[in-house]
């Protein structure tokens, strides 16, 4: 299993996993997105400097996406485990892939810190946080995960 760059190709895939049913379940926000607004925003993180997206594979499988976008010297990370793949435990593993690549990178990435918001309802997510020993924090709307990475 691998952690890929995204690339132009990977448009359609991820927008089919974004707008799941139960990806959008477990979205800060709920609303069906639209193929346009989907092409507009996935055109600004490929070119954002700001931004490190993967899309994770295993053999010809494509299993999900991970991105990090880089604020104020912190990650906030941000995953997505294709519906054919969940229940298997690929969520913590792209997390570690994730931190893996970013530690053997942390000379050019401006953080210290990755975050990870999760909604209440979202236990499958909270394990993958914890399952990669981040610290959890309540808040009112949702589930604050912290790992110190530096």
């Amino acid at each position: 299993m691998k952690l890929v760059r995204v690339e132009q190709s990977h448009v359609d895939i991820i927008y089919e996993w974004a707008n799941d049913p139960v990806t959008r379940m477990y979205s800060f926000h709920k609303d069906v997105i639209s193929y346009e607004q989907h092409v507009e925003w996935f055109q600004r993180k490929i070119k954002d400097t700001n931004c490190r997206f993967y899309i994770c594979q295993h053999d010809n499988d494509l299993i999900g996406q991970i991105r990090v976008d880089f604020e104020n010297g912190k990650g906030i990370v941000s995953y997505c485990v294709a519906p054919l793949h969940r229940g298997c435990g690929y969520g913590s593993q792209m997390l570690r892939m994730l931190q893996e690549l970013l530690s053997n990178d942390l000379d050019v990435i401006p953080i210290t810190i990755l975050q990870g918001k999760v909604l209440h309802q979202n236990v499958a997510s909270q394990k993958c946080f914890l399952n990669c020993d981040y610290d959890r924090s309540e808040r009112d709307e949702y589930i604050l995960f912290t790992k110190k990475i530096r």
